[in-house]
């Protein structure tokens, strides 16, 4: 009766329902892949960590660091994409379901896209990368940062990154 209580009366994991591919062998049309992106992230973004199925997110775990996707041109592709990957880390911490390579190249992408578009509130896309950046705090999946290979290297770029573009006028939140 205690577990019922504490879990809302939910008795099995949660499991994700977006099943849609996201790479393959012919690419997706750029404003497609955006919105089912979107659609993921969304789905993604509503779920508990103490009540998903890991094993529901697989499939997509693996599509969303294809370099198809994360070398993709379109912006509202890229922002999607590191909302899903932060999502992803929130959802399986404290244990992150990529290697150090892989969690290298996430990272990286991550700062790329906060320097690059991260610009104030009227740039495209902000709330995405605003919720990134907001995740990448509140959920402290940036951490996983000091365990990789080139750590000092990727600190570097970060706070370089993130000096050269504060500014007292950059809004907190739209």
């Amino acid at each position: 009766m205690v577990a019922q209580t504490r879990t809302g009366g939910q008795s099995s994991p949660k499991k994700l329902k977006f099943h849609d591919k996201l790479v393959g062998k012919n690419p997706v049309a750029a404003d497609a892949l955006q919105k089912k992106l979107k659609a993921l992230h969304s789905e993604l973004a509503e779920m508990e960590q103490e009540f998903v199925d890991t094993h529901s997110l697989g499939s997509v775990r693996k599509e969303l660091i294809s370099t198809s996707i994360l070398l993709h041109k379109d912006k509202g592709v890229k922002a999607y994409t590191a909302c899903c990957l932060a999502e992803l880390l929130r959802l399986y911490a404290p244990d992150a379901p990529y290697t150090q390579n892989e969690l290298q190249d996430i990272f990286s992408f991550f700062f790329r896209q906060l320097s690059a578009n991260l610009t104030g509130p009227d740039c495209p896309y902000y709330n995405e990368y605003f919720h990134l950046l907001e995740s990448l705090s509140v959920v402290k999946s940036v951490v996983l940062v000091c365990d990789l290979p080139n750590a000092d290297d990727l600190m570097v770029e970060i706070f370089k990154s993130f000096f050269a573009m504060v500014r007292h006028d950059l809004a907190k939140k739209n």
